[in-house]
């Protein structure tokens, strides 16, 4: 089970994040891939697995320069976190009173 953009997809698993990419149609001139937490680089993506229990954001762009897709990206990717890292704590202090 891998979790892609908050779905999870249970027919995916040791598969390379180049293999999956290309198989779920993703342009990889135009997107930007944040795994467990961390940004893979475009020249990484054949060498990275996806396993049980992966959390994988596929983020796509269109229009404007190269910086501000760049920075709007990175800016979604860094919210992400943000909602999801807020969220585990709601849970921990929910599970801690009881």
């Amino acid at each position: 089970m891998i979790k892609v953009n908050g779905i999870i997809l249970n027919d995916i698993n040791e598969i390379s994040l180049y293999d999956y990419l290309i198989s779920a149609s993703y342009d990889l001139n135009s997107i930007a891939v944040e795994l467990n937490g961390n940004i893979i680089p475009k020249c990484d993506y054949k060498n990275t697995f996806l396993y049980d229990n992966n959390n994988l954001e596929v983020v796509s762009f269109v229009g404007g320069g190269w910086f501000w897709k760049y920075l709007l990206i990175i800016s979604i990717l860094k919210l992400w976190r943000l909602l999801y890292m807020n969220f585990i704590k709601k849970i921990q202090l929910k599970v801690t009173m009881l």
